[in-house]
């Protein structure tokens, strides 16, 4: 295979990852999960849909030291309606200094079904917040960057657990140039790790491989699909770790080296989306 197409499969399948087929999962809840999940709340001439945020805060000049914040506003995604978030965490200085600690709760309600949660820090993931000053010269916290998930989703189709990240912000905008105030907003965007595997197995599904073959890295992809999707964390990355041991086997020989250092390169990074150790 060209070496231009191939880059273009891998570059596909990270940038929109998409769901093994339903008859390579059986009878699991891979489906249910929060891979494109907005949550927002803010001022409504913002292009925010309103809600209301709280923010308790230490400043010292430009550094953030301490915020505990309480959010409730709108949902878009899988689960539209409406969602609470709580949360705490402090800064090291010298703007935009790197989260010391943070994590948060969150509850989303949607006639598609309730998401309970939990969100915190991951020493691979960059989490940064400071401090800014709006034209009145009142002190205001910002933080944004990625958290890992863990969620639990009830809904028609049974009870699922879902594992990923989640890209958050709190900033501030000004109602207009003759404002002496900012208000705050809120906007967090969910990518599920059960996507993310799920993307593996369409890079795979896209390199031609034989079918004995294909189905052979395909069946390790969808059982490490299926265990994040229960729950089962260590059991997904077993499976994962499977499949980058069977690819390393087979490079060069079932698998081209740049076939097999893709399904590798993919592999790994469903792995760290997963929060595998």
């Amino acid at each position: 295979m060209p070496r231009r197409l191939l880059t273009s499969l891998i570059a596909l399948a990270l940038s929109a990852p998409v769901l093994l087929p339903q008859p390579a999962l059986g009878s699991t809840t891979a489906t249910a999960n929060l891979s494109g999940e907005d949550l927002r709340a803010g001022p409504t001439y913002a292009g925010f849909p309103g809600g209301q945020i709280t923010l308790t805060f230490s400043c010292s000049g430009r550094s953030l030291q301490s915020v505990s914040f309480s959010v409730s506003g709108f949902a878009s995604g899988p689960y539209p309606g409406t969602f609470t978030e709580s949360g705490s965490g402090t800064f090291q200085p010298n703007p935009p200094a790197t989260a010391i600690t943070f994590s948060s709760t969150f509850t989303i309600n949607s006639p598609a079904g309730t998401v309970t949660g939990t969100k915190t820090l991951s020493p691979d993931l960059g989490f940064f917040g400071g401090c800014g000053v709006d034209a009145g010269g009142h002190p205001f916290p910002f933080f944004t960057g990625f958290l890992r998930y863990s969620a639990q989703i009830s809904a028609s189709g049974g009870a699922a657990t879902d594992e990923g990240l989640s890209n958050v912000t709190i900033a501030r905008v000004t109602p207009s140039g003759l404002s002496l105030t900012s208000d705050p907003t809120f906007d967090e965007t969910f990518s599920s790790a059960v996507e993310r595997i799920g993307s593996v197995g369409t890079l795979i599904m896209g390199l031609g491989l034989p079918q004995g073959t294909a189905t052979s890295l395909l069946a390790k992809v969808a059982a490490a699909q299926a265990s994040l999707a229960s729950g089962n964390l260590t059991a997904a990355c077993n499976q994962l770790q499977a499949l980058i041991n069977d690819a390393e086997a087979q490079s060069g020989k079932k698998l081209s080296v740049p076939q097999a250092d893709a399904i590798i390169a993919a592999a790994r990074g469903a792995m760290s989306a997963a929060g595998c150790p």
